[in-house]
């Protein structure tokens, strides 16, 4: 009896799981074939998927932000952006899209937009720290020393570090902007 039912669950299993696969929405497909791709840094490859994704359902934010990211690679960062922008206006709430398009927008010199992007990260998702790491880091460059090591400094301590920004540059930067807000405090 205990085998019938361990058996029986296992054909109901399969069936279910037939179904799903067969209700896999092809743009998802699609998209899962792009990151594929992307993972092997084929990024015009993962593009004509994401283009072909997107085709099928233009309301798919995270094909935008995916092949945002493919662009960004290829050093096209006005599609990066315009994606971007795109996926915001999908969903407003994704804090990822954000902060993607504030490192895009830092590195086409819009310090400004850049700021405002890391800004919005936050507020949308306060707990993700590396968001404190972007936007305190370019405080810091543009000389808001002692906004920065608020954000940089919560960074540090949420260990919110990653292969482009290491524990040792934060921690560096922190000191230089702790020096900066101190030379600043004895000049008045």
């Amino acid at each position: 009896m205990k085998s019938f039912l361990i058996t029986r669950s296992f054909i109901l299993f399969l069936i279910i799981t037939s179904l799903i696969a067969c209700n896999y929405p092809q743009y998802l497909k699609l998209s899962d074939k792009a990151i594929d791709l992307i993972k092997v840094q084929d990024y015009r490859g993962a593009i004509q998927y994401l283009n072909q994704s997107i085709n099928m359902n233009n309301t798919f934010y995270d094909a935008y932000i995916n092949r945002s990211y493919c662009y960004s690679y290829l050093d096209n960062y006005s599609n990066a952006i315009a994606d971007l922008d795109t996926s915001i206006m999908l969903h407003r709430k994704n804090p990822m899209a954000y902060d993607n398009r504030g490192l895009f927008k830092e590195a086409i010199g819009d310090t400004l937009g850049a700021l405002f992007d890391f800004r919005n990260a936050i507020n949308i998702k306060s707990n993700r720290y590396i968001y404190y790491t972007h936007y305190g880091r370019l405080l810091a460059l543009k000389g808001h020393y002692k906004d920065a090591l608020f954000y940089l400094n919560k960074a540090i301590e949420k260990k919110a570090f990653n292969d482009c920004f290491t524990e040792y540059e934060l921690t560096q930067l922190i000191v230089k902007c702790e020096q900066a807000v101190k030379l600043s405090m004895d000049q008045k």
